[in-house]
């Protein structure tokens, strides 16, 4: 982004303070509704939570924190129905076996073994051509390319593009 001009600090502020403000509307929405804050709801277990979903799905798409949640509350929620009071506990063993086992999380684990398409970026290109000037400075240089293709994860954002650019001389001038 700040490549392509755009001052990275000043957006940077902007989103932050349009996240605090949608946060700040959301737990107002969420005392109006409830009545009632209480202090446990928003507990460092809480919180936690977040990254062990995060973590057991994996942390490198979106589609690893859905299953994240999917696995760990439907986990979570069969162990507190069998053995009450150790869904922490069986939590706990569920992130550490992920971690141990598949360090990445579940969905890049089960990409690599069914060799699936990750989220790796490609670009790609079949030539790239610099043409220098001389000594004196007399020929006009070209930089070109050709058939770039940029893609970001199964998302293809260029497709065979050629560029060519030309450069001009620099004339010596006599004071």
């Amino acid at each position: 982004m700040e490549l392509l001009g755009y001052d990275v600090r000043r957006l940077k502020i902007v989103v932050f303070c349009i996240g605090g403000a949608v946060s700040g509307f959301g737990g107002g929405l969420f005392a109006a509704w409830g009545t009632f804050v209480n202090p446990s709801v928003f507990s460092l277990a809480q919180a936690a939570t977040v990254v062990v979903w995060s973590m057991v799905g994996g942390r490198e798409s979106l589609l690893g924190a859905f299953v994240g949640v999917l696995v760990v509350q439907s986990v979570a929620d069969g162990a507190d129905l069998l053995v009450r009071q150790q869904t922490p506990l069986i939590v706990g063993l569920i992130l550490v076996f992920v971690v141990v086992a598949m360090p990445q999380g579940i969905v890049p684990s089960f990409k690599k073994l069914f060799r699936l398409p990750s989220n790796i970026d490609a670009l790609d290109m079949t030539s790239f051509e610099l043409v220098a000037l001389d000594d004196n400075r007399r020929r006009t240089g070209v930089v070109s390319v050709a058939n770039i293709t940029k893609s970001f994860g199964g998302v293809t954002v260029l497709e065979e593009i050629s560029a060519s650019f030309g450069l001009c001389p620099v004339q010596a001038q006599a004071v």
